[in-house]
Parts: structure tokens; sequence; C-alpha cells
């Protein structure tokens, strides 16, 4: 299954399936369960869930007919509509955290250290004299 999607022209569907169903062994022929879908492919390596397509364009007058006829074949245990989330700002707000974070915890380590560092250097000093 390819990595890339085209969610500006197909929706996406993740189908469930129980192992014990005809799709299980068979997953591409779930796109035969309405002519609008096609068969993208397994979900990573989840064997029980597959992803189907179809033109974005029909998806709003045929959505609830599509979503029916999943729902009702046996063998299907969940149907997702899958919708594109943009994690770009939420991992940056979670990177900048983490680096405030680490950046905390350098200073408070050098914070820590700095008068050990200048006792050692005043008893160097000292000893010196």
């Amino acid at each position: 299954m390819s990595a890339k999607y085209d969610y500006d022209h197909n929706t996406y569907i993740a189908v469930t399936l129980d192992p014990q169903s005809s799709f299980f062994s068979s997953p591409s022929t779930l796109s035969e369960i309405h002519p609008a879908l096609t068969h993208v492919g397994q979900v990573g390596k989840l064997k029980d869930v597959q992803l189907i397509s179809f033109v974005k364009a029909d998806w709003e007058e045929k959505l609830e007919e599509i979503i029916q006829a999943l729902q009702s074949i046996e063998g299907v245990i969940k149907v997702d509509v899958q919708e594109v989330k943009d994690l770009t700002k939420r991992w940056s707000a979670e990177l900048q955290a983490r680096k405030l974070s680490q950046a905390s915890i350098k200073m408070d380590m050098q914070e820590s250290k700095a008068p050990e560092e200048v006792s050692k250097t005043e008893c160097s000093s000292q000893q010196a004299n």
C-alpha cells in the first residue's frame, strides 16, 4: 500500500474485519460492496484493518449509503472515515516544550555545578598561595 494518499480527491475509510469474515482472507473484495469503492490495502501490519477509498465528489451524496452498506456486512466490526489531521502544530508545540524543558534542566544543572566549580577554583587558588 502506498504511503501517499490523495485526500484532496478521495475519502478513505478504515474497515475493521472479524477474522472469521470472508473479507479477512480476501480483503480486496471489499470494493465489491459498492461500485464507488476501491480497495487501497491493509493498514500497516494490522491484518484485520483494511483501507478503502472512493472519489470525494461522490462522498456527500453517497455517504450514508456507503457507510450503511459497509456496516450491514457480516464480519465488519467497525467503519471509520479517515480525516486529515495537521500534526505539525501539535508536534511543534510538543517539541518546543520538550526543548524548553531540556534547556531548563541544563540551566539547573549548570547552576548547581557553579558553586562547586567556584569552591574548587577558590581551593586551588588558596593552595597555590
